[in-house]
C-alpha cells in the first residue's frame, strides 16, 4: 500500500485506536509526503505500525500523543517534521513490543521527548 500526498486535519475517531494511518498486514506499507495532524483530543497517534513494515517519508506529523508508533513491526522513518511550536506531538517516535524503528534524518519532535521505547522496542540512527 502506497500513501502519497495525503492531507488529514481531522479529530481522528475511535477505528483504529484512535490513529490516522492504521496498518496491521504482512505487506510493506509506505507513507510519502504527507501533512497529517490530529487535534488536541488525538489521543492515539498519527501513524501505527503494527506487525507490520513500513516506510514513512517526508511527512508532517502533529498534534497528536504520538507521531509515529511502531509495535512488533519493523519501520524506516526518513526526513518527517512535526509543524513547529505548539503542533508538535507529545513524543515523536514511540517504538514498543520488539518493534524497530531505524531513523535518518530530521524527525518529528515532542513536546515531552522526541523518542521513547518500552517492552524491547528501538529506536536506531
Amino acid at each position: 500500500m502506497n500513501v502519497i500526498n495525503l492531507k488529514i486535519k481531522a479529530q481522528i475517531g475511535a477505528s483504529c485506536s484512535n490513529r490516522a494511518i492504521c496498518t496491521r498486514t504482512a505487506n510493506t506499507v509506505v507513507t510519502s509526503g504527507n501533512y497529517l495532524f490530529g487535534t488536541a483530543n488525538t489521543h492515539g497517534a498519527i501513524i501505527s505500525m503494527w506487525e507490520s513494515i513500513g516506510k514513512v517519508l517526508h511527512t508532517m506529523i502533529g498534534l497528536s500523543n504520538y507521531g509515529i508508533y511502531c509495535a512488533l513491526g519493523k519501520m524506516y522513518c526518513e526526513d518527517n517534521g512535526d509543524g513547529g511550536s505548539g503542533n508538535q506531538p507529545r513524543y515523536g517516535l514511540l517504538c514498543q513490543y520488539a518493534g524497530t524503528i531505524g531513523k535518518y534524518g530530521t524527525q518529528p519532535q515532542g513536546s515531552i521527548a522526541n523518542e521513547a521505547t518500552a517492552k524491547g522496542g528501538v529506536i536506531r540512527s
